[in-house]
């Protein structure tokens, strides 16, 4: 992927994870890790901690 794309895709990823936290918030108690938005949240946000890191 050209560099210039990666901050659109991180910033489209992150809404992304922001838009799946607010579902879980309205879906699921704070502690519940039985759904399976829990495991897209987990893997999104691994995707952007590996993009900030490098």
């Amino acid at each position: 992927m050209p560099e210039s794309h990666c901050p659109d895709v991180q910033l489209r990823l992150e809404a992304i994870l922001a838009y799946i936290q607010r579902l879980r918030a309205n879906l699921y108690p704070a502690d519940w890790t039985a759904d399976p938005l829990y495991r897209i949240e987990q893997e999104l946000a691994s995707l952007l901690d590996d993009m900030r890191r490098g």
